[in-house]
């Protein structure tokens, strides 16, 4: 089986993530600066599941656990303790732009009930000190 990615270039395989597709050139080119290849075999071992991988990606350890939960089901990982195993690369990194994606949707729609619900309560403050005041 030929596991070698289809592009030749880190630019060209980033713009197949479906995160990063309709970026300009200028954006991907500022995104591969961050980027490096690693060659990894079947099963070897890229990092451990830790607090610390959460927080690089900007996630919660509950949204990062939930999104290790999804990647599991669906066969693109395994985790065994500490360990995690990645079995397919390319279908890993499409999966998971997209539950990181949907989990950034949730998480901005939580932010905004959050800031309504704040907005209702001070709305409700105001009413109830104007009505002590008036009466």
């Amino acid at each position: 089986m030929n596991c070698q990615p289809k592009c030749s270039s880190t630019n060209a395989m980033i713009s197949r993530v479906p995160l990063f597709e309709g970026l300009d050139p200028e954006e991907l080119a500022e995104i591969c600066i961050g980027a490096r290849k690693i060659n990894a075999a079947r099963g070897e071992m890229l990092f451990r599941k830790d607090d610390v991988i959460a927080s690089c990606l900007n996630l919660t350890q509950e949204h990062f656990s939930r999104i290790l939960h999804d990647l599991s089901t669906c066969g693109l990982l395994s985790v065994e303790g500490r360990d995690i195993h990645i079995e397919n690369l390319t279908q890993f990194w499409q999966c998971a732009c997209q539950i990181v994606s949907q989990v950034e949707e949730e998480q901005q729609m939580e932010q905004e009930l959050i800031e309504r619900s704040e907005q209702a309560a001070r709305g409700s403050l105001v009413r109830l000190a104007l009505a002590t005041v008036c009466s």
